[in-house]
């Protein structure tokens, strides 16, 4: 584990993505995945059969899959492929 990128337990869940924090060297990068995204990782790792994610369900999902998802983002801040509004947005 890197040390240098630390990821927060808060989330914030809007109509269709989830939003949670990373922060490197004292720089807060907010993170943004889908939740058409999060289906396709559960269904990728096999850890849940998801028909449609939600509002609803979005952050029990999101929390079953949090060590896959920061890894995804980890590795996206070391690319530094953060966009011009400062945020990571992670695709499968």
């Amino acid at each position: 584990m890197n040390q240098a990128i630390q990821f927060d337990n808060e989330l914030a869940i809007s109509e269709n993505s989830v939003m949670f924090n990373a922060q490197q060297s004292g720089q807060v990068l907010p993170c943004i995945i889908g939740f058409d995204v999060l289906s396709q990782l559960a269904q990728l790792t096999g850890s849940e059969q998801v028909d449609v994610v939600n509002a609803d369900n979005a952050a029990a999902l999101f929390e079953l899959l949090r060590f896959d998802i920061e890894d995804l983002a980890e590795t996206l801040i070391k690319q530094e492929r953060v966009n011009d509004a400062g945020e990571v947005i992670i695709n499968c």
